[in-house]
Parts: structure tokens; C-alpha cells; sequence
């Protein structure tokens, strides 16, 4: 598991951040790119618990986060397993937004992505996706 957070200006010249001054915290990798999704559209919803109880869910909306794991996969600077992963990860997202949740990848729905992650969704809303 990782703690993610955005890169920062100037990363390289900046002490390195924990979570707290606890020996051997956590500490959070930076992502390129992520503070497109702290822009992108957010998706609300209340589901039913097991127990019957509802459950308010807030997060970033599931096809900006699958377009950001397209954009990572074919960063050439990203780990080969990683980029794997990625891809992996962006199919599987956007295979769960369009045929169980009944997204659609429309750019007018996605607003707040800057123009490389949001290249992906010509790829997502041409292609049948599998589950």
C-alpha cells in the first residue's frame, strides 16, 4: 500500500514529508499528475450497508481516476511493472463506470482535466471494455 500525494514545486529541494514524527511513519510517495484529480468532478452517492444503513461516499469521479491510470501507463519515465499495473487498473475502472454505474467518458462530464489525461477519452467511450 502507498500514501500518495501531488508532486510538489521544486520536490527535489524540499525535506522530505511524513505522516507524523513518529519513527518509521509513513511516508507519502508524490504522484505527477495528481493534482488532476484533486480538480476533477467529484462523485457523490449513498449506498445501502450490509446492516441496512446508508453510507455517504465521496471521492473523485471514477472516470477522471481511470483516465489519470491510462495517462501514468504511458508515462516512459514510469516503472514497467507500475505501467502495467496502470493500464491494468484504468480498463478495470473504466470498465465499472460504463457498465454497472452507466458513466459515459464525454468530455462535457469531465471537466477540470487538463488536456494529456483527458486524451483517453476517445480511447474509453469508442472502446467496448471488458470486465
Amino acid at each position: 500500500m502507498e500514501v500518495i500525494r501531488p508532486l510538489r514545486k521544486n520536490e527535489v529541494f524540499r525535506p522530505v514529508l511524513r505522516m507524523s514524527k513518529a519513527e518509521g511513519d509513513f511516508e507519502p510517495a508524490s504522484i505527477e499528475g495528481l493534482q488532476w484529480l484533486l480538480n476533477a468532478p467529484k462523485f457523490e452517492e449513498v449506498p445501502i450497508a450490509e446492516d441496512g444503513r446508508p453510507l455517504f461516499v465521496s471521492c473523485v469521479d471514477p472516470r477522471a481516476f481511470a483516465l489519470h491510470k491510462l495517462w501514468l501507463s504511458r508515462r516512459e519515465n514510469r516503472a514497467g511493472l507500475k505501467r502495467q499495473r496502470d493500464e491494468l487498473q484504468a480498463r478495470a475502472v473504466a470498465a465499472v463506470a460504463t457498465q454497472y454505474m452507466g458513466l459515459k467518458f464525454e468530455r462535457r462530464e469531465l471537466t477540470g482535466l487538463s488536456k494529456e489525461p483527458a486524451d483517453g477519452i476517445k480511447e474509453f467511450s469508442k472502446t467496448k471494455l471488458e470486465t
